[in-house]
């Protein structure tokens, strides 16, 4: 072979080498290019869908939208953007814990792009009552961001609920300088946290300022409810009032459950009557801190017929009661004694033991929750030991806030069963329910109305069956109205209507009753 020729063969090899690594690096390139291509398209599914899920998320349309996130973050795991809208989905769901997973990862990550990441974990540990953890991340989040004076609003909140009112009223009057368009709802806060912590006068100062700058918001009125309720014995330890009321009763007859006593003893039946009544009574603070509260109280009543002055009642309550603020939550309990006389002879006596939880729900409203345990004893013949009985009674009422404490949306349940302490008072054992739909509205601190109305379901135990093999069962119609107007610091008039109809399957229980009433009452 020839010099050239083996030249030539060495020029053909070279150029096959250099032909293979282009095409190594050609593929290499379009691998690159691909990969890139396809990162960008993951990227771009997941914007678009956590984008349309941000927009169902604003519309209210929460389920909607949390399954766009959750696609976003298949499409793209590593798009932090996608964890932090799924945690925002999570915690409008109430699904806190997994929002909390969600931004533990976002807040490790720490993309200068997302700046409320610590603000939404600490939110979402408080949720959780995870108040010490929810406290670390408020504290950093307050130092940074834009989101820094709403951070420490939430810091000042959590503080208050974790009980260190002092800290909780430093963080709070931090807050108007970082936000001033906050100023509102952190001064409104910061009274509480005063009230809380015991220095009314702080407290005062504070909901002053806000129910008289705070314009027609939610918690201008808060604030007004709470210096009403301060004026009303939060810094007095007592309470004292007396009232007069003229009523018009369209059935005074009226026994303890039905027209047969008055037709069959009195020889009268569906009878009229106005009447005088006469208010007094107090309660007396025994003990108090911010989170208990412990009273004493007394109340009479006395009822003077216009005619019907047999029907004349004086009635004597003795009791105490407590309560007991856990965060969101009061426990309380109620007991007391009374004692009743008709025309002047003793009629019946008896107690009631009462305890009951209060769950304030924020801007949605509230829940309470109650037992009630009732024992009568009657004195007085025709109303005989017969009707001795222990009443057990349990429920519900669920009150929707509509813009304020003082204007809601009521809703309740109770179950009740009536048990005769002698055998001969069997026939008037009974299971009750009864449901109840109201609603309260407060129009301002002066003048606030009521209207709440009850539909009640007696089944009577067997011993009730009459001679012709009827059993009683009764539905009872309760209306109940009110109007309050207070027209002097201690003065305020009331007006009232009362409706009961009392429907059974033994007509001698059937009654109607109409009861109109129109009071003055002073409070100190």
């Amino acid at each position: 072979m020839s010099v050239l020729t083996r030249e030539n063969s060495r020029v053909d090899i070279g150029r096959a080498a250099l032909l293979r690594r282009t095409v190594v690096a050609a593929a290499l390139l379009l691998t690159c290019f691909v990969a890139t291509q396809a990162g960008a398209s993951e990227r771009g599914r997941a914007e678009r869908l956590y984008t349309k899920g941000l927009a169902e998320l604003h519309a209210g349309h929460t389920d909607a939208a949390l399954a766009l996130f959750e696609q976003a973050v298949v499409a793209d795991p590593k798009d932090v953007h996608g964890l932090y809208y799924r945690a925002l989905g999570y915690g409008h769901a109430g699904r806190y814990e997994n929002a909390v997973v969600d931004l533990k990862v976002v807040v490790a990550a720490d993309d200068p792009s997302i700046d409320r990441d610590r603000l939404e974990l600490g939110y979402a540990l408080y949720r959780l009552d995870r108040y010490d953890e929810a406290v670390v991340e408020l504290e950093i989040a307050s130092r940074e961001g834009r989101s820094a004076g709403e951070a420490t609003m939430m810091l000042g909140i959590v503080e208050t609920r974790r009980g260190n009112h002092d800290a909780a009223r430093a963080a709070l009057a931090r807050v108007e300088t970082l936000d001033p368009k906050r100023a509102v709802p952190a001064r409104y806060y910061q009274g509480l946290a005063a009230w809380r912590a015991g220095d009314t006068d702080a407290a005062i100062e504070q909901f002053t300022w806000v129910s008289t700058q705070g314009g027609d918001g939610p918690y201008a009125r808060e604030a007004a409810a709470f210096l009403e309720r301060i004026r009303d014995g939060g810094t007095k330890p007592y309470r004292l009032y007396a009232g007069l009321a003229f009523e018009y009763d369209s059935n005074v007859a009226l026994a303890p459950d039905d027209e047969r006593i008055a037709e069959d003893i009195y020889d009268i039946s569906d009878e009229a009557d106005g009447r005088a009544v006469i208010t007094a009574g107090g309660q007396y603070l025994v003990y108090a801190t911010p989170q208990l509260h412990l009273s004493l109280g007394y109340d009479f009543l006395q009822s003077l017929h216009f005619d019907l002055e047999r029907f004349d009642v004086q009635t004597h309550r003795a009791g105490g009661q407590g309560e007991y603020l856990l965060g969101n939550v009061t426990l309380g309990l109620l007991a007391g004694v009374e004692h009743s006389l008709l025309d002047e002879e003793s009629l019946v006596t008896g107690g009631t033991v009462l305890p009951w939880v209060r769950v304030d729900e924020g801007a949605f409203g509230r829940t309470e929750l109650y037992y009630r345990l009732r024992g009568r004893n009657f004195l007085l013949s025709p109303y005989s030991a017969e009707r001795d009985s222990n009443n057990h009674a349990t429920g519900a009422r669920q009150f929707f806030a509509l813009g304020s404490r003082d204007r809601n949306l009521i809703a309740g349940y109770r179950f009740d069963a009536d048990n005769a302490k002698r055998i001969d008072g069997e026939q008037f054992d009974y299971y009750g329910h009864q449901f109840e739909a109201g609603l309260e509205w407060a129009f301002d601190e002066d003048l606030s109305a009521g209207a709440l109305y009850a539909y009640k379901i007696e089944n009577y135990s067997d011993a009730s069956e009459s001679a012709d093999g009827e059993k009683r069962d009764d539905d009872e119609h309760q209306v109940i109205t009110r109007l309050l107007k207070r027209v002097h610091e201690y003065v305020w008039l009331s007006g009232s209507y009362v409706f009961v109809r009392n429907d059974s399957d033994q007509k001698s229980y059937d009654y109607t009753r109409h009861i109109t009433s129109l009071g003055v009452e002073v409070r100190y």
